[in-house]
């Protein structure tokens, strides 16, 4: 008779969620969407903020209400699994409870860098919820070691990259000259990279000009960036679409994906290109280099104008060469950044293995 495996719940906490389009709000609805493939697994999700349209930051409940939120919750579902997203006030209701003896695995998240302000005021409240997990993850090696400089952090911890689902095989795709840009318009160093490339933008259009731009996206930089477009003297060559509820209408528009940007952790948007096929082209920050190989799947570029210019320059140029780089970075989400992908290593995370060696020898299991 075959052994029947235990139903094990896991519940997701995160302080954005649909429709809010970023990162966070994207990894934990490809997490969720990848454990219900697995029979093995009930996955909930209770999230702080619920935003509507381009309103970023309207928060369902202030903190102590969530937290409280979370607590009753974990109290009524008894999940196996506790994974708090990005903030520290995602695991501060499991952090509580483990002094009244109910201590699901508990596990946290980073995204990307923190506000250094942010991490001033909760530095030390944040290093005590981190001290009671079981593991704590990174989308990122990079990100690791940056987080590591200002946060100590004594958990196993070990490498947790997105993962997003693989869109049927695009095909050729007739807007080479067509450029995207994808991400919420809200941080400042992601911000200035879209400026960056805007600038790019208007030195590539000498050469080539009929090359458009896609900036999709929102929040409170958009208007900066529409001036700088329209002292650039290329507003007619950038559109701003906003936040766009179906990205495959978007990927479907664009022949090239340009992702400049001054801070990352892991882009989901230059992954989700990735699997469309699209020749990409990235600023050497971050996580990204853990992805794109220069030459082989994607560009990497300093994040500057005019190293964006002459990479963008060279894909428009030679479309047989950028249809290469498509099809070698498909293939590299393929391999390494699919649901199913994500799905393994999450389990392996939740079930305890496998972490690896922190900088001070200690390993987790």
């Amino acid at each position: 008779m075959m052994k029947m495996s235990r139903h094990r719940r896991v519940l997701l906490l995160t302080p954005y969620t649909r429709p809010h389009v970023g990162g966070i709000s994207t990894f934990v609805h490809n997490l969720q969407a990848s454990l219900e493939t697995d029979s093995e697994w009930d996955c909930s999700v209770l999230a702080r903020t619920q935003v509507r349209g381009d309103q970023l930051g309207e928060a369902q409940s202030g903190v102590p209400w969530f937290v409280l939120r979370t607590m009753l919750k974990i109290l009524e579902e008894r999940p196996d699994v506790v994974h708090g997203h990005a903030h520290w006030y995602t695991i501060a209701a499991a952090g509580l409870l483990q002094r009244l003896g109910i201590r699901p695995r508990l596990v946290f998240s980073f995204h990307t860098m923190p506000p250094g302000d942010r991490v001033a005021r909760f530095r030390l409240i944040f290093e005590r919820l981190l001290a009671k997990c079981d593991r704590v993850t990174f989308v990122s090696r990079s990100l690791e070691e940056q987080i590591r400089r200002l946060v100590r952090i004594t958990a196993p911890s070990s490498i947790l990259p997105p993962g997003v689902p693989i869109p049927p095989e695009p095909g050729n795709n007739p807007h080479i000259r067509t450029i995207g840009f994808a991400g919420p318009l809200v941080w400042g160093n992601k911000a200035r990279g879209a400026d960056i490339l805007l600038t790019a933008i208007s030195e590539l259009r000498k050469d080539v000009p009929d090359v458009r731009l896609v900036i999709a996206g929102s929040g409170p930089r958009q208007g900066n960036l529409v001036r700088r477009a329209s002292e650039l003297g290329i507003s007619e060559a950038v559109a701003f679409p906003g936040s766009i509820d179906d990205m495959s209408t978007f990927w479907r528009s664009v022949g090239l994906y340009a992702h400049v940007s001054l801070q990352e952790g892991l882009p989901l948007s230059l992954l989700e290109a990735m699997s469309w096929g699209k020749p990409v082209l990235a600023a050497h920050v971050g996580g990204i280099p853990e992805v794109i190989h220069d030459g082989r799947n994607g560009l990497l570029v300093p994040p500057e104008p005019g190293s964006v210019a002459d990479g963008l320059k060279r894909l428009v140029k030679d479309p047989i060469f950028a249809q290469q780089l498509g099809q070698s970075a498909r293939r590299t989400i393929k391999e390494a950044f699919g649901l199913e992908h994500l799905a393994r290593t999450a389990r392996e995370v939740y079930d305890g293995t496998p972490a690896h060696e922190d900088p001070r020898g200690h390993r987790g299991g």
